[in-house]
């Protein structure tokens, strides 16, 4: 019975919603602290997600692209790689128009809250965007619309963030389609898992704000107060570094990158090969 509810692609988007909307109003209501909270939430959706593979016929636990194994730490570095190489091309750019990095002033958020906040938050956007939902459309209507889809929906999830703009929700879409196309060529959400973290962490860290959000407790912040106020929107802007025109370029660059040269998670495309062929073996 549970294999025949899990088969139809909306089905399971339907349960994915379903189960985050019934979550947060379990959560929310009760909790007060934002990073339990996150906990909660995006540790019950990522055990929903994974049970919803448990119990499709022929599935096993990583089906759903968080294999850990051998190829793990290979995935984990590409992204982490793309996400520290282009906030260093960023850095460049900011010093190159006169830009400088300065102490941050002093938080009362200690280091380690902003950490926990921000990997558990990435983590989170990517079983949420890149989980369920994402794969249910790749597999009825194929990767391109489910990269776009699900890219707009990101993007939109941003809207109302501070200093929120068209260039910036075009750099969100456009990390989107970045974060998808990892999904698609490895098979794995470690790809993407480990870009976000890296990224927000540097960008809380070193840069300031992400996405719009001051979230205080940096080390270091770019100051670009100093430099030629005709290229300051090539590298920033009320959103962050995540406005820039830079920042544009750079996922245009990466997203090509990944779709030629990332390799693919051997165990995951065979364990959903064999999926999808006991289930269509099923249906005759």
């Amino acid at each position: 019975m549970l294999e025949r509810i899990l088969t139809p692609w909306w089905l399971r988007i339907l349960v994915a919603i379903a189960g985050t909307v019934a979550i947060s109003f379990a959560v929310v209501p009760f909790v007060h602290d934002q990073l339990l909270v996150q906990c909660l939430l995006y540790g019950a959706l990522a055990a929903l997600m994974i049970g919803m593979e448990v119990g499709r016929k022929g599935s096993v636990w990583y089906t759903c692209g968080l294999y850990v194994g051998e190829t793990t730490a290979r995935e984990a570095l590409w992204g982490t790689t793309i996400a520290i190489g282009s906030l260093g091309v960023i850095a460049i750019g900011g010093m190159v128009i006169g830009g400088t990095f300065n102490a941050a002033p002093t938080s009362a958020r200690p280091l380690t809250v902003l950490v926990g906040t921000i990997v558990v938050a990435a983590v989170g956007e990517e079983i949420l965007f890149r989980g369920t939902i994402f794969q249910a459309i790749e597999e009825r209507f194929g990767g391109i619309v489910a990269v776009m889809t699900t890219s707009l929906l990101f993007a939109l999830a941003h809207v109302m963030n501070p200093g929120a703009s068209v260039i910036s929700l075009v750099n969100v879409f456009l990390a989107g389609v970045l974060l998808g196309t990892m999904l698609i060529r490895s098979a794995s959400l470690w790809p993407s898992i480990f870009f976000h973290i890296v990224w927000n962490l540097l960008v809380a860290l070193c840069f300031g704000a992400v996405s719009g959000n001051e979230l205080g407790g940096g080390v270091v912040v770019m100051n670009l107060s100093q430099a030629s106020s005709s290229f300051v929107w090539l590298v920033s802007g009320p959103f962050g570094v995540e406005e820039g025109l830079l920042t544009t370029l750079l996922l245009i660059v990466t997203t090509t990158i990944v779709a030629i040269r990332i390799p693919r998670s051997a165990y995951v495309v065979a364990a959903r090969f064999r999926r999808s062929h006991l289930e269509a073996l099923s249906r005759h």
